[in-house]
């Protein structure tokens, strides 16, 4: 079965911001209509700034430890 809306959001925010949503982003996502809500949600966190700050660590430590992949 899938996921509530928030729980949804909340798995959303954790696997790519490593932060659970605020306030505010729970109130953005529940005043989107339900049928583009969770899209909209992916589009906002993909293009949130945090994205990249949660990310940037996994891949250093992932090519660091295969310095190999860089050639």
């Amino acid at each position: 079965a899938l996921t509530s809306d928030l729980e949804f959001l909340r798995r959303l925010a954790l696997d790519t911001t490593g932060l659970i949503p605020t306030r505010e982003q729970i109130r953005l996502f529940q005043k989107d209509p339900p049928s583009t809500r969770r899209a909209r949600a992916i589009e906002r966190f993909l293009n949130d700034p945090n994205w990249a700050d949660n990310w940037v660590p996994y891949w250093q430590d992932v090519l660091a430890e295969n310095p190999g992949i860089l050639k």
